[in-house]
């Protein structure tokens, strides 16, 4: 993450969500359900950033089960007015 805030030469705080993984093909069915689990604290994080007066926009970058991740808490959230744009 901080080489792509560097490459990116942005001003930008990066903020890493991460979650509990198997780091395996034969584990994506557990992934798949640690994800599940962590979405509802994702959509936390994401409320309590967007409701900082000092936070402008929001744009998000998720990788693989992490673009499932950040579109379930985003539908959940029903996507607040401060996040700009999600890449995957």
């Amino acid at each position: 993450m901080a080489q792509a805030v560097a490459d990116g030469d942005t001003e930008a705080s990066p903020i890493l969500f991460a979650w509990p993984s198997e780091g395996t093909i034969g584990g994506y069915g557990a992934d798949k359900e640690a994800v599940t689990y962590s979405k509802d604290f994702l959509a936390r994080v994401l409320t309590l950033i967007a409701e900082m007066r000092n936070v402008g926009e929001i744009d998000l970058i998720g990788h693989s089960m992490g673009a499932w991740l950040t579109a379930e808490a985003l539908r959940q959230l029903r996507w607040p007015a401060k996040i700009e744009s999600l890449s995957a």
